[in-house]
């Protein structure tokens, strides 16, 4: 979606720079068809890109995305949420 909407991307970049100091620019890919990328995980808000997701996915909770009970995906509506699944104590 990154691309689709490219007026988004400053902003994108600012707000991973605020809350992910730790991951450089060169460790950052902004991209239409996130399938393209091999991971293990996959963390988003938009179903049409975590169902051709072949790994573990995590479908972040939005006002758009809110009412969207038929998928299979984890749902999580923070980061602290994906924290406590990631880094189990």
């Amino acid at each position: 979606m990154a691309t689709e909407f490219p007026v988004s991307l400053t902003d994108k970049q600012l707000w991973l720079n605020d809350h992910f100091p730790f991951i450089s620019w060169k460790q950052v890919v902004f991209c239409g068809n996130k399938s393209l990328i091999p991971a293990d995980l996959m963390i988003d808000d938009h179903l049409k890109n975590l169902d051709n997701f072949d790994g573990e996915t995590i479908m972040f909770i939005q006002p758009h995305n809110i009412n969207k009970t038929d998928h299979h995906h984890k749902t999580v509506s923070s980061w602290a949420e994906i924290e406590k699944l990631l880094l189990p104590v």
